[in-house]
């Protein structure tokens, strides 16, 4: 791994660098905020060029440097002529130090200087006249909060220099980052708040993670194997000492405000006595905008609060209250309002307390519901319950059916119970994986109710479990309330993916959605079921490329909406079913792991188990048996009780047994999994599971399955498996080589493949033209998307066939890609090898033929 500074910065790095070594010229300015990583990223590029024999020195500036002229320079100096006039002045010097650099460096020196505005006025009149003079190029850095002296930032800007803003990092990046340093996984809540903390700072990630491994607060997760949980984070003395300086210097005036932000934050700006504001925010302490203030850093807060003795901290807290307490109630302002009163030792009313925390549960802060409602709950409190419950069951706390099922027992009405019991149904599918135990749930609370709209909402509820479980249920007269039609859109919308009506899923999750958005305390993640219910009838329709793009889409939904990380184990999911579908192995297997990860922590819809049979299968088509095996192992008993998984662990149990050479026991598990799935209402997932015997020989097995559901399934798709089962059943050529060109249209390039080889086998059975160019056909279809354990070309070798296209010559190819000559023959003569052809006039017709043309 890079240093963690660095990470996510070659990029930057690389262009730094050509901008050196290409343009030559005079001053670049690497700016941005403390600890970004500036420093270290002009280090690498330093060592960059000395690897290139470019002549490079640093000099690094800082307060004590500046009380003496020419401080920072001296180590140039050294050694140099004596000034003709002696070291008194400043002329004088400055003549003696260009003379000296030319004589050390001639002119290709490279200076790089740290904290270029900590130099005093002589050095950098030294640092100008070397880059406008000397012939010297010079880089400096510069924190944000530095105001860097004009003179250098209208050269570094102007047409002899350039400045590159060194921006924060992601929170991918700061993720990685953690990970290299702890050398295990995150869980998904840790992330967040690292991320929240660090700010995008790279210095700041590393020494939170460095002083919570030091202090003892980084635990093994109890729920995801191999990952770990970030407890505090605490400052270390560096960040302290950092943030210190910041505000070690504030009057008692400055100090008290600062003190009310940090409590309060952020605040109307008519909080803070207008003079005091505006020498806070020059002291960079705090950031106006949009009629706020707020602290100019997260860790000013921390360093604050550490600072503060207790009772005064809490007396704070107590006038921020009073402060949001006095403006127009809303769900966030008494969230704010009631968490600042109870750390201020106040009376919090019990109305004001379930408003807190239903916005708490809104904002994904499960942590803070539990910690709000827990004397509230342990009272009994039927509200109180359902949302610790919920809170906790978000969070994969065993305690959740227990809030939830004392919340069944205790609720005060028929509208009560239905909550309560769909929450403890949702814990019991999702988290315990036991869609049985959530079906009986349902159904005992709907022989409790007598009111119309929550017999209508658990009935949709009872269903939903019922489909899970493989039990097949029939539809009932839409509700007219919007809450036991939300619930019915969203069962209704599964039901209807994955049993082939895409037209129904298409309907109901375009009518749920909007409805999703307006009740989410009635079904939290309502949203994201339909979602999964949209993106899988797309799925089914056949089209990997489109299914993707939608995943996309719906993964920036749901991180405009602020739910993006809850949302991401989901949208990982089905970006490894589409890859999966696709035959993208390599890419299935990432995006399955990563939904794995995120699901152990938030899985709301049950999809733990199905990933996890994802994972298993990918591996097992990649020719990675041991490693399968171990997945499957890992899977829970009740895994084989969700439908979902049943058939992608029955996928991946077909492809280990065709491995060790059991191809008809491989099709035989393909066929059960496949009809116990249709009777129990998943004939889509079914047909997709059966299409894989195709494959291991067991094409006449389920042509008759395949028929089935295409007979009553919307879509082409499914008639598309059916078509190719039963040209190879019956060695079709045309019909296989029309189901091969639909794969590769719909961009399933792995089935393609495979379809094309079963075409080349039919041909050269029958003695027909045409084997070799199918052959040659499925190789260059694989090789889009490698595997394992057939011949395909590297990625390269695609890469150099590619830009042969159109008879370019060697030397142009080499040229573009940055290759010998003799390398674009070497790849060149083993694609022909490999196709079986003789040239590139064969090659284009190749490339053709899969979609990948010059022009594609």
């Amino acid at each position: 791994m890079a240093a963690p500074a660095l990470v996510g910065r070659d990029a930057l790095i690389d262009e730094i660098v050509g901008w050196i070594t290409r343009d030559r010229r005079a001053f670049a300015l690497l700016r941005g905020p403390a600890g970004v990583g500036k420093t270290s990223l002009a280090a690498v590029v330093q060592e960059r060029l000395d690897v290139e024999g470019v002549p490079t020195h640093r000099v690094r500036a800082t307060e004590s440097s500046r009380m003496v002229p020419f401080g920072a320079l001296a180590p140039l100096l050294a050694g140099g002529p004596e000034p003709s006039s002696g070291w008194g002045h400043p002329a004088a010097v400055l003549t003696a130090l260009i003379e000296s650099v030319r004589g050390r460096f001639g002119d290709q020196l490279v200076l790089f200087v740290d904290d270029l505005p900590l130099l005093d006025a002589g050095s950098l009149t030294a640092v100008l006249q070397l880059g406008e003079h000397a012939g010297v190029q010079v880089v400096a850095t510069a924190r944000d909060e530095h105001g860097v002296p004009e003179s250098f930032s209208s050269a570094a800007s102007g047409a002899t220099g350039r400045t590159w803003s060194v921006a924060p990092l992601d929170d991918a990046a700061i993720e990685e980052i953690a990970v290299g340093l702890l050398g295990s996984r995150l869980v998904p809540g840790s992330v967040e708040r690292l991320c929240r903390a660090a700010l995008g700072i790279p210095l700041v990630a590393i020494e939170l993670v460095a002083e919570a491994t030091r202090v003892g607060t980084v635990e093994p997760s109890p729920s995801d194997p191999g990952a770990v949980v970030l407890g505090d984070l605490p400052l270390s003395a560096r960040l302290r000492d950092l943030v210190s300086v910041r505000i070690e210097h504030l009057d008692d005036a400055m100090r008290a405000a600062t003190e009310l932000v940090s409590a309060g934050r952020p605040l109307p700006i008519s909080a803070v006595d207008p003079v005091v504001l505006e020498r806070l925010e020059e002291a960079a302490v705090v950031d106006v905008a949009d009629g706020t203030v707020e602290l100019a850093h997260p860790l000013i807060g921390e360093a604050v609060r550490e600072t503060t003795p207790t009772t005064r901290w809490a007396r704070r807290m107590g006038e921020a209250a009073a402060i949001w307490a006095a403006l127009p109630a809303t769900p966030d302002t008494v969230l704010r309002t009631v968490v600042m009163r109870r750390a201020a030792g106040e009376t919090v009313d019990e109305a004001d307390l379930l408003i807190a925390a239903q916005r708490g549960l809104d904002l994904l802060d499960h942590r803070l519901v539990i910690e709000l409602l827990t004397p509230l709950a342990d009272d009994r409190h039927h509200e109180a319950l359902v949302l610790r419950g919920t809170a906790r069951s978000a969070i994969g706390d065993d305690a959740a059916a227990g809030d939830l099922r004392v919340a069944v027992d205790t609720a005060p009405d028929d509208a009560a119970l239905a909550r309560a019991a769909q929450r403890l149904a949702l814990e019991l599918g999702t988290r315990q994986n036991d869609a049985v135990a959530a079906a009986e749930a349902a159904r005992k609370a709907f022989h409790l109710v007598d009111d119309e709209a929550p017999r209508q909402f658990l009935h949709a509820e009872v269903r939903k479990w019922e489909l899970l479980s493989g039990e097949a249920v029939a539809g009932t007269a839409p509700s007219t309330d919007p809450a036991a039609r939300l619930n019915e859109c969203a069962v209704g919308a599964v039901v209807a993916a994955m049993s082939g009506q895409l037209d129904d899923a298409d309907r109901l999750s375009a009518e749920g959605i909007p409805l999703a958005r307006q009740l989410r305390d009635v079904l939290t993640y309502g949203e994201e079921l339909l979602q999964l219910s949209r993106i899988l009838a797309i799925g089914f329709r056949g089209d990997a490329q489109a299914m993707l793009r939608a995943v996309d889409e719906a993964r920036e939904g749901s991180q405009v909406s602020g739910r993006g990380r809850d949302a991401e184990g989901l949208w990982a999911f089905l970006e490894a079913s589409a890859h999966y579908s696709a035959g993208a192995f390599e890419a299935a297997e990432t995006a399955a792991i990563a939904a794995i990860h995120g699901l152990v922590e938030r899985d709301f819809i049950g999809l733990e188990p199905a990933a996890r049979g994802v994972l298993a299968g990918t591996l097992a088509r990649s020719g990675r048996s041991a490693d399968a095996e171990t997945e499957m192992a890992a899977l829970p008993a009740s895994a084989r009780d969700d439908q979902r998984a049943a058939l992608l662990v029955a996928r991946a149990e077909a492809a280990l047994a065709h491995a060790d050479g059991r191809s008809a026991e491989a099709v035989d598990t393909l066929v059960v999994a496949a009809r116990t799935a249709i009777a129990g209402g998943f004939g889509a997932m079914a047909a997709v599971t059966a299409h894989d015997a195709v494959r291991l020989g067991g094409a006449s097995e389920v042509v008759d399955l395949l028929d089935e559901v295409a007979t009553t399934a919307d879509g082409e798709f499914f008639a598309l498996l059916a078509s190719h089962a039963r040209g190879v059943a019956e060695a079709d050529a045309a019909a296989i080589d029309v189901a091969a060109r639909h794969f590769a249209e719909l961009h399933l390039v792995g089935i393609a493949a495979e379809a094309s080889d079963d075409l080349a086998r039919v041909l050269r059975g029958a003695r027909s033209p045409g084997a070799a160019e199918a052959e040659r056909r499925a190789i260059m279809l694989r090789s889009m998307v490698p595997a394992t354990d057939v011949v395909t070309l590297t990625q390269r070798e695609l890469e150099v066939a590619r830009a042969a296209a159109g008879r370019r010559r060697s030397r142009e190819i080499a040229a573009d890609l940055g290759l010998s000559v003799r390398t674009v023959d070497n790849h060149l003569r083993s694609v022909y090898r490999k196709l079986g052809i003789g040239g590139r006039d064969e090659l284009d017709d190749a490339l053709r033929d899969v979609g990948l043309s010059p022009d594609s």
